[in-house]
This record gives structure tokens, C-alpha cells and sequence, in this order.
């Protein structure tokens, strides 16, 4: 709870700093579909690249929303994230993150809203370069559950890339202190564009099937049917011997 509180203050001091200095560059963030198990855990990959090309990255902060129907079923962001980008080689701070730099956790008090972000080590290079090629920027782990697995199959939830300042700077209801998506160019703070398309597309998560049992699941339910098979066949056998006796 405290982290995440320090984490979103420290969010916010980066977009209030950032509002005056120079913007420059597209970044296109996109999240992939993917599907999940009813009553079941899955993972999808956001992907993020430039429109020029030519675009530096220091540092991100992104947040991420779930989005759609829980008539049959919920899916909110799995707690604790396990944080698997940083061991993929397509992670766009792979191999120049720290540990130390890296977050991602729901909202402490919405679990279909998830804070993240990431910049490059101390050690690191000045800057990392975004170009046309799509690189990992999270792997986002999710969780369903339901209470009747069998009707969630075929629901379908949204999550997109959220950008809760929509309005410009001098508008008067401008909020420098809410929370949103920023990309940085450098530690100097300069902030770079985010193409628009990333807040207008959603990655699609469709719920596929039930869960699949657990392996110790499976040898309780083969255990059980072989104990049940047993039982019918000495009951056969008995009433079969009665019947002979009764013949006799």
C-alpha cells in the first residue's frame, strides 16, 4: 500500500515537471489480444515503437485499465505482478533496467486499474531508441473468476492505455496533478507525444474455456472414478451370486 502510494506521488511530480518542457516525438503503445480461462490466470503483452523511427526512451510511466461486462464473470490485474518483461530480450529496457526502477501493481482500490513503469539503470546508456519495430513495454498478468465458469466462455473485456488528461493545459479544468501515461526522453524530463491511436485501441481479452484442474485435481477425480468403478463391480458380482444361490 505504501509503495504503491509513493509510486503514484512520484507519477505525478514527473507529469507536473514535464508540462514545461519541450514535446517532441510520436511513441505508439499497443496492447495485444489475448485469451484467458474462465475461472482461470493469463498474460498480455503491450508492445510499444515510434512513428518516426527515430525517437529516444528514458523512462516510462503507464496505466492501464480493464474494461467490460461482469454478468458471468470479473478479470482484474493479477497482485502481486510477477514482473516477467525483464527477462525477455524484446522488453524495450532489456538488458539496461534495474530492479529497483521497475512497477507494476493494480490500484489498491480498483483491481481493473494497474500502475506501471519502468526507466533505464543508473549505468545504462543516456537513452534507449524507439524505432518502427515493435518492442515489449509490459506484460500485463490478469486473473478471471467466476462463479459459473461455463457462462463466462466466450465473454470478452477490453484493456487500453489510459490518459486521464485529455484536456490542454490552459483549460481550466486541467488536473497537472492526475494521473496518466508519460514517456520520457531523457532525465532532463522531456516528455514525448503519445500518438493518439494508443488511447483509441484495445486489446481484446476473450475468456476461451473453463480452467483446466490442477494435476492433483486430476489424480483425486481418476482416484475417485476407479474407487467408484470397484464398488459397481462388487456389487454385481454380489447380486449375481445371490441370483445363482436362489437358482441353486
Amino acid at each position: 500500500m505504501f509503495k504503491m502510494s509513493l509510486f503514484k506521488t512520484a507519477f505525478r511530480i514527473l507529469v507536473f515537471c514535464s508540462l514545461s518542457q519541450a514535446v517532441f516525438g510520436d511513441v505508439i503503445v499497443e496492447v495485444g489480444p489475448a485469451s484467458i480461462a474462465a475461472g482461470g490466470t493469463g498474460v498480455v503483452d503491450v508492445w510499444i515503437s515510434s512513428n518516426t523511427g527515430t525517437d529516444s526512451l528514458y523512462s516510462a510511466a503507464y496505466e492501464f485499465k480493464i474494461m467490460g461486462s461482469t454478468t458471468n464473470g470479473s478479470l482484474e490485474f493479477r497482485s502481486p505482478q510477477l514482473g516477467s518483461e525483464q527477462a525477455d530480450s524484446d522488453y524495450v529496457f532489456f538488458p539496461d533496467t534495474d530492479a529497483a526502477n521497475f512497477f507494476a501493481a493494480p490500484d489498491a482500490v480498483d483491481p481493473t486499474g494497474l500502475l506501471g513503469g519502468d526507466s533505464i539503470a543508473a549505468s545504462g546508456p543516456a537513452s534507449i531508441t524507439l524505432t518502427s519495430t515493435k518492442q515489449l513495454l509490459a506484460r500485463l498478468e490478469l486473473v478471471h473468476s467466476s462463479g459459473s465458469p461455463v457462462n463466462a466462455i466466450g465473454d470478452t473485456f477490453t484493456i487500453s492505455l489510459i490518459n486521464t488528461n485529455p484536456l490542454p493545459p490552459l483549460d481550466p479544468s486541467y488536473d497537472p496533478l492526475a494521473d496518466s501515461s508519460l514517456f520520457l526522453d531523457d532525465d532532463l524530463l522531456t516528455a514525448l507525444s503519445i500518438d493518439s491511436s494508443s488511447f483509441n485501441s484495445f486489446g481484446t481479452i476473450t475468456v476461451t474455456s473453463a480452467a483446466v484442474p490442477e494435476p492433483g485435481t486430476f489424480a483425486a477425480l481418476g482416484l475417485a472414478a476407479f474407487t467408484g468403478g470397484v464398488r459397481h463391480l462388487r456389487r454385481r458380482r454380489a447380486r449375481s451370486a445371490t441370483q445363482n444361490t436362489n437358482e441353486s
